[in-house]
């Protein structure tokens, strides 16, 4: 009887082991088209590909936890577009392709902001999703010559935990 409970605590002991660890990696550096930057432990690579007619590359990664929601995608262009209309641009499409009519929508005018050591200009979106606070802020930056469009997106009450994983991105990037 001993013997079986022993082995019964033994086995909940790995299981819990494992499954404490489950899904999380450790932090890497990610180098894509013409940037990289470090991929926080607990973060997942979720979308990676060549934009269509290699206009350029997007890669987004994402973290979900209890009110610790994030998302950073990092689109670059090969190309040295207008960062204004750029940012217009996604403004536009995120009021009129998604399905917030029900949210209050609000944005910063565009701004000089940087991104790292990357001057830049750059806009706040935020709303609500189910009750849930979302917040998004664009940065484009012009590097090596081509334009980079980068977007985080915190959902969920402010963590510190969250904001350090952000500033982990923000300063360990870099271009060529």
């Amino acid at each position: 009887m001993k013997r079986k409970l022993l082995t019964i605590i033994f086995c909940l002991g790995a299981c819990l082991y494992f499954l404490s660890g489950c899904g999380k990696s450790p932090s890497q550096r990610v180098e894509r088209n013409n940037f990289s930057f470090v991929c926080p432990n607990g973060w997942s690579i979720t979308e990676d590909m060549a934009l269509e007619d290699h206009a350029g590359y997007s890669v987004t990664i994402e973290k979900e936890g209890w009110g610790e929601d994030g998302i950073i995608t990092i689109n670059s262009f090969n190309d040295t577009l207008d960062i204004i209309r750029t940012l217009e641009a996604y403004r536009e499409s995120m009021t009129s392709g998604m399905a917030l009519e029900a949210s209050e929508i609000h944005f910063t005018q565009i701004d000089a902001r940087t991104f790292g050591e990357l001057p830049g200009l750059g806009l706040t979106m935020t709303f609500a999703i189910l009750g849930q606070p979302v917040s998004m802020e664009f940065f484009g930056v012009y590097c090596g010559g081509k334009t980079l469009i980068i977007s985080l997106e915190r959902s969920g009450s402010e963590s510190p935990y969250l904001y350090a994983e952000f500033q982990e991105v923000v300063e360990g990037f870099s271009c060529y």
